[in-house]
């Protein structure tokens, strides 16, 4: 058996947070890749052309 992890939130907060640089590469094959998988996978995808939509729109605030 795999023993317990601990998960105090000392312990989540040890590990600084690492953003990532979304121009470093081109993450369009992987967000069109994801529009068939699962539920939260296909709405990143969705997600994905809303924004691209809004940006295209001039008139979009």
């Amino acid at each position: 058996m795999n023993a317990p992890v601990p998960n105090t939130k000392a312990e989540l907060l040890q590990n600084t947070v690492e953003h990532v640089d979304i121009t470093a590469y081109d993450a369009r094959p992987v967000i069109d890749a994801m529009r068939k998988m699962s539920f939260s996978s296909r709405d990143t995808a969705r997600a994905a052309d809303i924004l691209n939509m809004a940006i295209e729109d001039k008139a979009c605030s």
